[in-house]
């Protein structure tokens, strides 16, 4: 059975097996921006990634403030927390850090030779990079420096980037996530079964 089989009817089953939820949605105030690409949380605080910079909600998003004290260009396109440093990475700049809740900005982009940031992931100590066209960027000093690790990676437009190490591999992250439906109605053999067809860690 190919995989793209076996995506077809694990998407089926789970909307066969799930109850239908109806989410009701409203625009908030004050983020004029438009465009939001990316969200992030610390704490009480929720920052949204625009295109008009960073904006801060501290009340669920029922009100946002505009945090761009320090950052040269608004095309803010991702951002991650990492305990108390905020980082967001920019369609032209690179890498900024903010460790006062977006109240200022500083850049940190030393060794960062593609400025074109389009996605940002923590682990640990480590944060990573998404450039447009320089691949991925390791920081282990919170941006302080940059090192390219691309070993591998044939395509080095990277929209975007994931660390699943907690689960340990790529079956155990696809059983999580789309296992959980059918875990409840009785299904998880099947459900297991179609995670290790679509992942490599055979």
């Amino acid at each position: 059975m190919s995989k793209i089989t076996c995506i077809r009817i694990l998407v089926a089953l789970l909307f066969t097996f799930s109850n239908p939820i109806f989410a009701q949605w409203e625009q908030t105030n004050d983020l004029y921006s438009g465009f939001v690409y990316s969200l992030a949380v610390s704490g009480t605080n929720l920052f949204a990634g625009t295109w008009g910079g960073v904006f801060l909600s501290t009340d669920n998003g029922t009100s946002w403030t505009r945090v761009n004290n320090g950052l040269t260009k608004g095309f803010v396109n991702a951002l991650a927390v990492s305990g108390t440093n905020l980082f967001a990475g920019t369609g032209c700049d690179g890498v900024f850090l903010s460790t006062n809740n977006g109240k200022s900005w500083t850049q940190v982009n030393t060794g960062l030779t593609d400025t074109v940031v389009w996605s940002l992931a923590v682990s640990g100590t480590n944060l990573f990079a998404g450039t447009e066209g320089g691949g991925v960027f390791l920081s282990t000093n919170n941006g302080k420096s940059w090192t390219e690790v691309n070993t591998g990676l044939t395509n080095t437009y990277v929209l975007s980037l994931a660390l699943p190490s907690s689960w340990g591999s790529v079956t155990n992250v696809l059983d999580e996530y789309l296992c959980s439906v059918p875990r409840r109605f009785g299904h998880e053999s099947l459900c297991r079964d179609f995670a290790r067809r679509l992942s490599f860690d055979q």
